[in-house]
């Protein structure tokens, strides 16, 4: 008896979270928003390996060219004042801020949780 609505409770589970999953994809805004999610994270992680500067480079002042160089192959961003690579910069804060997003969401659901 209890082996059967066990497995019921399963069945519903499993049933419940392939009908979240299969609107989640047929919803316009949900992919878009899927969409410049990934876009984002790539170009955090994927995109730093593009760039003229290492994040060791960036910090210790090591990476430095011209000023105010206008956009190219070799700076995608351009430099600004102190001759950094924008670029470099850009990514660099790309996945200090989705570190940062990451710890808070599990900061606060694990509030949440606890109350």
């Amino acid at each position: 008896m209890a082996l059967t609505r066990l497995i019921g409770v399963v069945r519903r589970i499993g049933s419940l979270k392939e009908t979240m999953i299969g609107e989640a994809l047929s919803n316009t805004r949900f992919k878009v928003g899927l969409a410049i999610l990934i876009f984002i994270v790539l170009l955090g992680y994927v995109g730093s390996i593009y760039a003229p500067c290492s994040e060791k480079q960036i910090y210790s002042l090591t990476c430095m060219y011209q000023r105010y160089l206008p956009p190219s192959r070799e700076h995608p961003l351009g430099t600004n004042a102190r001759g950094e690579d924008i670029y470099s910069w850009f990514t660099i804060g790309i996945r200090n801020s989705l570190w940062i997003a990451l710890i808070a969401a599990l900061i606060g659901t694990t509030i949440s949780l606890i109350l």
